[in-house]
């Protein structure tokens, strides 16, 4: 379930003119729809009803062709609903020459011809919204960068604010201290003089 969601390209709410639509709520079906700038009653029946132009602010000259996910007009592509309620790009005339040749006899359509009516209808391919988006690249370049900050960071507040060690871990302060400990006889059953041989003055062998 995850790994599907995970292959969800939303696409609901691009803003590049003619690319996209931003997902929101349509009216009812309205007697006296709002007819889009520059297109006749006559030109846009054919493409959208008087209740799907009651949307157009938000659709725009998209065909509404199904339900979609959760009937609402608008695109996005995702594998587990393949299906958007309207067709990814605006109709036009091109468009429109095109389809009236789709009704007749695909032999009669080149392969350039079903490609540009797939892209019409969808951004992605299935193929394309399975491939690897390379995003783990980010990631991990981000993960890099923050241990490295964090490294850095360390760094500089060991350089800077942390005290010197005391005289206690220098080397020749702890042979001297050791000496000392021999000297007096500090702990001749367990400790350091027990293993110091006293008259050959050397280490028990």
């Amino acid at each position: 379930m995850l790994a599907s969601l995970r292959l969800c390209k939303s696409v609901a709410r691009l803003s590049q003119p003619g690319l996209g639509v931003t997902a929101r709520g349509y009216g009812s079906a309205a007697s006296t729809a709002p007819v889009p700038p520059g297109y006749t009653s006559k030109e846009m029946e054919s493409v959208i009803s008087n209740g799907q132009l009651s949307s157009y602010p938000q659709v725009g000259r998209r065909e509404w062709v199904g339900h979609g996910r959760g009937g609402m007009p608008n695109y996005f592509d995702c594998l587990m609903f393949p299906y958007p309620a309207i067709r990814f790009r605006e109709w036009d005339s091109a468009y429109e020459a095109l389809r009236q040749k789709e009704k007749g006899d695909w032999k009669n359509l080149s392969i350039e011809d079903k490609k540009k009516l797939y892209r019409h209808s969808f951004r992605y391919t299935f193929t394309e919204l399975e491939a690897p988006t390379g995003r783990w690249k980010l990631s991990i370049g981000i993960l890099m960068l923050v241990f490295s900050g964090a490294s850095l960071t360390m760094l500089f507040i060991k350089k800077v604010f942390t005290p010197a060690f005391p005289k206690s871990f220098d080397e020749e302060w702890m042979m001297r201290s050791m000496w000392k400990q021999i000297m007096i006889g500090f702990n001749p059953v367990q400790g350091v003089s027990s293993k110091w041989d006293y008259e050959n003055n050397r280490w028990k062998e």
